[in-house]
């Protein structure tokens, strides 16, 4: 099955690609998992969200909603089986804040999860989920590109994070617009909470540098060797 994906500037000919390797080398059933994901963790971002109003501790919600959107990122993680272990945590997960609502005598609100059964099943069902199942070109762009800064963040949020510099307002953010992007929310509804999302995006990049300076310091004009030795070298490169 082909999939739908142009979240980076990859996308073959600046518009998507919508075959069976993508331009980054993500494999089509890689993707569509990724988007089940992604349906998941807003449908249990509005759980979370009433789950935390009602004194649910939100920091491991918080913390697993941000590593599962970073895993979902070019480059970062092609394995289905991580991809899918993820789609099963977030009906763990699910489960967890439907109990903790239940032991404060209050329901769970309505919310759209995948229950995972088998990969075939959750491939089946990505074919009504995706990028495209949203007919509307501008509400479609507009909520996409929230939910591309929220991928972005969580990429910085966790790396910060490993740093052991954390806010729970990112998180919390987080959680309150992935659900809010199930709302039949119009345009201008959309703008504002894309420009949120680029306010939060630099409270985030914030953190992130300075977790970076209080750990390894200000980063400095310094001299190296590029010239060529007889002896072996290392080359160290890497992505998330």
């Amino acid at each position: 099955m082909a999939m739908f994906c142009y979240q980076c500037q990859e996308a073959m000919h600046g518009v998507g690609c919508s075959v069976q390797k993508g331009v980054c080398a993500k494999l089509d059933h890689t993707s569509d998992l990724m988007d089940v994901l992604i349906y998941n963790l807003k449908g249990l971002s509005v759980i979370a969200k009433e789950a935390i109003a009602s004194g649910y501790n939100p920091k491991p919600i918080g913390k697993f909603i941000s590593e599962s959107l970073f895993m979902t990122i070019t480059n970062v993680n092609f394995d289905d089986e991580r991809v899918i272990e993820q789609i099963k945590q977030t009906n763990n997960q699910a489960k967890l804040l439907n109990s903790f609502l239940a032991s404060k005598g209050k329901s769970a609100p309505k919310a759209n999860l995948y229950e995972f059964e088998t990969k075939e099943k959750a491939l089946e069902f990505s074919k009504n989920i995706g990028v495209l199942s949203e007919p509307n070109e501008d509400i479609r762009s507009l909520k996409e590109l929230i939910v591309y800064g929220l991928k972005g963040m969580a990429a910085y949020y966790d790396h910060a994070s490993v740093l052991a510099f954390e806010d729970e307002s990112i998180t919390s953010f987080m959680v309150d617009t992935l659900a809010n992007l199930t709302k039949d929310l119009n345009a201008d509804e959309l703008i504002a909470l894309v420009m949120k999302t680029g306010e939060f995006s630099v409270k985030t990049m914030e953190l992130l540098d300075r977790a970076n300076t209080a750990i390894y310091g200000n980063p400095e004009i310094t001299q190296v060797n590029i010239g060529t030795r007889n002896k072996p070298g290392i080359l160290i490169s890497g992505h998330d």
